[in-house]
């Protein structure tokens, strides 16, 4: 159907014949499956439709997948539009067993790296900014349709997700368990612990093994005995045997694998929770316990890329009430004060507030875990942000800062308006410019 001489062509493609004839599939299809195929007759017939029924949509998002924009550039914009039609992604996302999720997935990670591959962190072309916003609707309409679709697959997709899309980044992990109402994340007074919900674990879909095989042993063994050799042997596999190309954080060339420092964390986030439900809150809410210091030790012992990724990892946690939200909450706001730095508290302090700030002054929606740890440290009395030497040096994030602490020094708390101040502060981010 498809084929790459128009690439070498000057002649240009013409995508809409072949979006027609596939939107016609679909809706020919769903035009018979209406209840159960009750229009056909034959009862032999319609088992064997129904039977067929799953199988249909896979097979249609195989073929999606073998035209997938990085293999056909223009055919991108239909390609868009058919992963997001109204007879195909509901669809997908409702057929029996999640029988739809994993292929769907793999239509989701296709369109992420195409927006990786095209993606400049200087300039975005007018072709890039259409498909992203496509890919924005898409993810906003998966949030509100299917929510446990993203908070199961989060891992996977931010392995995939471009590292200067942070409001795409926001739209994934801002997803919410249907019914579930969220205790206003701006009010100074609240208690975590007294959340019924931030003591249930969240569901996740992690492969171990396909993630991180080989340190899934030594990650385990420091988990229950912490040792400095076993310490080196997960650092020292953490970075990649060759430099990895990557526009957006401020490297220019990644040395460490991303891909296994949110394995690890997000690891230790699931033990935390399996934990939590055994025994008492005092065996991981620490930072004595043996998942606090692994992550404190790879920021204290890494290189400042590592300490980056680690950081982004945990603030990534950081979603809807439940208790990987509330420990890692709990896990940065002790390394936000902590004595045990020393020389590097300044260094840990701007990481942790650059990657807070990052995936809040950009327009909502901003997730609740991030709302609320913001909230506790604009209210601290134990530091001032204002003071912090590099906040002093950079006019913009001083600006972000203070009308909001001269807002809480009355007595008030940080209500939506109010925090409304800093997504309208957004400004050399690639969300803002697409």
């Amino acid at each position: 159907m498809f084929s790459k001489d128009h690439e070498q062509e000057n002649t240009p493609f013409n995508e809409r014949p072949h979006f027609r004839l596939l939107s016609n599939f679909l809706f020919e299809w769903e035009t018979i499956r209406g209840h159960n195929f009750i229009k056909v007759r034959n009862v032999v017939t319609r088992k064997e439709l129904l039977d067929f029924d799953t199988e249909f949509y896979n097979i249609f998002s195989s073929y999606l997948q073998s035209a997938q924009p990085i293999a056909f550039p223009g055919f991108s914009f239909a390609w868009v539009t058919l992963i997001s039609h109204r007879m195909f992604l509901p669809t997908m996302l409702r057929l029996p067993n999640n029988a739809g999720w994993k292929n769907l997935m793999l239509l989701l990670i296709d369109l992420l790296k195409f927006l990786d591959k095209y993606t400049d962190k200087n300039e975005v072309s007018n072709a890039i900014s259409v498909v992203y916003k496509g890919a924005l609707r898409v993810f906003l309409g998966i949030s509100n349709d299917m929510p446990e679709f993203l908070i199961e697959n989060h891992l996977e997709l931010m392995n995939n997700l471009p590292p200067t899309y942070f409001q795409l980044k926001n739209v994934i992990l801002s997803a919410i368990p249907k019914k579930m109402m969220l205790p206003n994340p701006y009010d100074p007074t609240l208690s975590l612990e007294d959340i019924a919900a931030c003591k249930e674990p969240p569901k996740v879909f992690y492969d171990l093994i396909a993630e991180f095989s080989t340190l899934k042993k030594p990650v385990d063994n420091y988990l229950r005995i912490p040792s400095n050799s076993l310490l080196k042997t997960i650092i020292s596999n953490t970075y990649r045997n060759e430099y990895e190309l990557k526009n957006g954080i401020g490297y220019d060339y990644l040395s460490v694998d991303n891909n296994i420092v949110r394995a690890i964390v997000v690891h230790v986030g699931i033990e935390v929770g399996s934990e939590y439900q055994r025994m008492s809150s005092s065996a991981v809410f620490n930072t004595k316990s043996a998942y606090y210091t692994l992550l404190f030790n790879l920021i204290h012992d890494g290189t400042v890329e590592l300490q980056y990724q680690v950081i982004q990892a945990m603030v990534e946690q950081l979603r809807y009430p439940n208790v990987h939200t509330y420990w890692f909450i709990f896990a940065l706001r002790n390394m936000f004060v902590s004595e045990e730095w020393g020389d590097q508290l300044l260094e840990v302090q701007e990481i942790i507030l650059r990657n807070l700030l990052e995936r809040i002054i950009v327009n909502r929606p901003h997730t609740w875990g991030i709302s609320v740890i913001f909230t506790q440290l604009i209210t601290s009395k134990e530091i001032n942000l204002l003071d912090l030497p590099f906040v002093k040096k950079l006019p913009e994030v001083r600006n972000l800062l203070s009308p909001l602490y001269r807002h809480t020094s009355t007595g008030n708390s940080i209500d939506n308006s109010n925090h409304q101040l800093l997504g309208n502060s957004a400004s050399g981010i690639v969300d803002a410019k697409v």
